[in-house]
């Protein structure tokens, strides 16, 4: 019988406890490499795994199957077997082998016997790159032979993992050219019985596309399943990571040209995989050059930094990624990935037990169609709480019921959900969290149902009243905390917030209390004609409604997340914050710029705060930190008693009789671990 991931899990396998991986991504000229030589690499590295290429599109041991591509230079080898080698050097320093596979291509040979396994276009045209055939995860080569592959493997060697790379349908080649949905004959079948008849989507941009994507995942997922079984009933502590039903989730960052830079990404993704149901751990692996089509030019070193910092701050283990055999082609962020990834090791018993102990929870939206990058409204509220200083996790949409069921979204007080449409799936459950004391900040469409109704009973806006305002009609609108008393003369109080993205009207309940006002859209320009706002207080900045269990549920009927984002001015920050803090309040708070992010965990009886200097951070990348002086941390009074390390820098900083924490410096980043403090989150 198979080992689910929830069995994996509970029976505590080796990869529950801390490790950090190196990859070689090797290519296929390296077959003769010196194993030793990398493991020299690999040691010195700190790492306790090593994740090398085993088979798939090249196959770097003397594979027996006919589907396989023998690579040709394993005949460099005395032994003529990559693999075997490499195994058996890892295994004597103690080091653990993962195997790696990417099933995504196959040999023109193979494909033209085959073709039945290969992507088709809609028009029927092959996906063909630098002679290699894609082939689809509905046909024979992923549902039947991908088993024959790994089995060939596991029978052979004691390998500790299996790594599938690029486990997805390919709507894009490496040049990222656009291919679209797969027409092979197997997708136009399992399409048509699944959806009871429809025809596979062409264009993108059609509704159509979100469900070939529904579509799509359960095919992944069910391949997922199937494969991890197998794998683990051939091999039960052989860790298993394709997908985010194995035994592993998986975070890859790395930079791509053209796009600007999210400096929290590795933080975001991670918190992201760490919080499904049931939880499972996970590792980032951070991509040492600049992007796929220049993997010989070295990523910077700061940048590198804070894929990893990032990812073990929210409970990921470290992976660093190369090209080639260690050595071959040099990469600058090598000393400092070695430095973070030493450190982790270091410090495994602090990690090994390490869990969020945030205490706000950050909804991420299922993405609106194929493909789609995190909304701005998204974007803009992580902004604004880290910047605030507010530690928080983020939550996947689709799991928040799961969540709840599970008693995981208990532990949040306060739960903020930026404009992610409709949550008809999750409704019980977020009222039912409602009731049990829980509060519930939402803004834009969020909980609201195609026909402007309130989709929570413990919602304070009943339904929609007239249509949604968008981008230019919203032009020259504003929301407000204080009360224009005297707008008809034309005189303003602070604060005005500009509101980007959308707004709309609301018919509030009768216990709604409401906070603010608007002032509708009046004349921009010319300036002789620039004005006219008169406020209105029943369409107010935002409005809260208590549920008799002591919950609560704040609405901002407008996007201040996307307000934010696009200006980035305080008072939206300021007007957003002020309205958590009336129904949440912290234990603890920290005092230092807002380029210092705060990730706070527990780790046994210990509070845990990373501290992440994010003063680098530019349009596209990280430059080298400025260090940062006269951070503070504020915990309650009764900390006194308790001791503090701070890891990186080893120095022991005293927590005064009035709970305070005084830094000296902030480097690239530091860990604060307070003795006794976990109770304090």
């Amino acid at each position: 019988m198979g080992t689910s991931a929830e069995d994996a899990h509970a029976g505590g396998r080796w990869w529950h406890g801390p490790f950090a991986v190196f990859q070689s991504n090797l290519q296929e000229i390296d077959a003769g490499m010196d194993v030793e030589s990398a493991l020299d690499v690999v040691e010195a590295h700190g790492a306790n795994a090593w994740l090398l290429n085993t088979g798939g599109i090249i196959s770097n041991h003397p594979t027996d199957l006919p589907f396989q591509t023998r690579n040709p230079h394993l005949a460099d080898r005395p032994s003529g077997d990559l693999v075997g080698d490499a195994v058996a050097a890892a295994h004597r320093r103690g080091i653990r082998l993962l195997a790696r596979f990417d099933l995504s291509k196959v040999a023109a040979p193979i494909a033209r016997e085959h073709p039945e396994w290969c992507f088709r276009t809609h028009d029927g045209r092959p996906q063909v790159y630098q002679g290699l055939w894609s082939v689809c995860p509905s046909g024979g080569y992923y549902q039947e032979r991908s088993f024959e592959i790994i089995d060939e493997v596991l029978s052979r060697y004691p390998v500790d993992g299996v790594f599938v790379n690029w486990f997805n349908f390919n709507m894009v080649d490496y040049s990222r050219q656009w291919y679209g949905v797969c027409h092979c004959d197997a997708c136009v079948d399992h399409f048509r019985e699944w959806s009871g008849g429809a025809d596979l989507p062409v264009d993108p941009r059609t509704p159509a596309i979100n469900t070939w994507s529904t579509f799509s995942q359960e095919v992944l997922s069910d391949l997922n399943r199937r494969l991890t079984d197998h794998i683990h009933a051939a091999s039960p502590d052989a860790l298993v990571v394709l997908g985010k039903r194995a035994d592993m989730r998986y975070a890859e960052q790395g930079k791509m040209f053209g796009k600007e830079l999210w400096p929290h990404a590795a933080g975001d993704q991670v918190s992201e995989l760490r919080n499904h149901e049931p939880p499972v751990p996970a590792f980032v692996n951070g991509v040492s050059f600049v992007d796929m089509p220049y993997r010989m030019a070295g990523e910077e070193p700061a940048q590198f930094a804070q894929y990893l910092a990032q990812g073990i701050a929210r409970g990921g283990m470290p992976s660093t990624y190369i090209m080639g055999a260690p050595g071959r082609i040099p990469y600058p962020s090598l000393e400092v990935a070695g430095e973070i990834t030493r450190f982790f090791r270091r410090h495994e018993s602090l990690y090994r037990d390490l869990t969020s102990a945030a205490r706000i929870a950050l909804v991420k939206a299922t993405p609106a169609r194929l493909g789609a990058a995190p909304s701005d409204e998204y974007l803009g509220v992580y902004s604004m709480l880290q910047r605030g200083g507010y530690p928080f996790d983020v939550l996947p949409q689709d799991q928040i019921t799961k969540l709840r069921d599970a008693g995981r979204l208990a532990a949040y007080p306060a739960v903020i959900l930026p404009d992610v449409g409709s949550v008809e799936p999750h409704a019980a459950a977020l009222d039912a969290y409602v009731r049990q004391g829980g509060h519930l900040v939402t803004t834009g469409d969020t909980a609201v149902a195609a026909d402007g109704t309130a989709e929570l009973a413990s919602s304070p806006a009943r339904a929609r009243s007239g249509g949604v305002r968008r981008d230019q009609e919203l032009w020259s609108t504003y929301a407000t905390t204080t009360h224009q008393e005297r707008a008809a003369d034309h005189v303003y109080h602070a604060p005005l917030v500009a509101i980007f993205g959308k707004a709309y009207d609301c018919e509030w309940d009768g216990d709604a209390q409401l906070h603010g006002e608007t002032l509708p859209a009046a004349p921009h320009g010319p300036p002789e004609k620039a004005y006219g706002h008169i406020a209105s207080r029943e369409n107010p900045a935002y409005g809260r409604r208590f549920d008799s269990g002591g919950g609560s549920v704040t609405s901002f009927p407008w996007t201040i997340g996307t307000s934010y984002r696009e200006v980035e001015t305080s008072p939206a920050q300021e007007m957003f914050l002020s309205a958590l803090d009336e129904v949440f309040t912290a234990s603890w708070r920290i005092e230092a710029p807002e380029q210092i992010e705060v990730v706070a965990g527990r780790s046994g009886d210990d509070l845990v705060l990373h501290l992440i200097n994010l003063t680098g951070a530019s349009r596209r990348g990280f430059r080298p930190p400025a260090p940062v002086p006269g951070v503070r941390v504020l915990l309650p009074e009764t900390t006194a008693r308790t001791g503090a390390e701070a890891l990186v820098s080893g120095e022991t900083p005293t927590i005064g009789p009035d709970g305070v924490l005084d830094l000296d410096v902030v480097g690239d980043f530091e860990v604060l671990r307070i003795t006794g403090g976990a109770g304090i989150a």
